[in-house]
């Protein structure tokens, strides 16, 4: 007797970063890549982003540009949407916010 699969009961779970990194970096059409996982994508501002994570992790602007070694006015202007920091800006804010990456 073959056993039925009920896969509608099991919850579709979000792919981890380095699952993601792996399949961006394999992809041939950033377009598709971005239509597969558009329901991980955020949908605010890098600022509002920004924000959110300073509330949810109880911290300041001035403990980020502290710990970030980034310039006070760039960060502030990152903040508050009138820079788009390069890569390596994002990584030192995340590193300012106290966040890790463990692959």
């Amino acid at each position: 007797m073959k056993l039925k699969s009920n896969t509608a009961s099991v919850p579709k779970q979000t792919p981890s970063t380095l699952e993601l990194e792996h399949e961006l970096k394999a992809t041939a059409d950033i377009e598709d890549y971005f239509e597969k996982h558009s329901s991980n994508m955020l949908l605010r501002s890098l600022p509002e982003h920004l924000k959110m994570l300073l509330d949810q992790k109880g911290i300041s602007r001035a403990d980020v540009v502290r710990n970030s070694l980034l310039n006070r006015t760039y960060v502030y202007q990152i903040f508050d949407g009138r820079r788009m920091p390069s890569r390596n800006k994002l990584i030192a804010i995340a590193f300012g916010m106290q966040f890790s990456y463990f692959p």
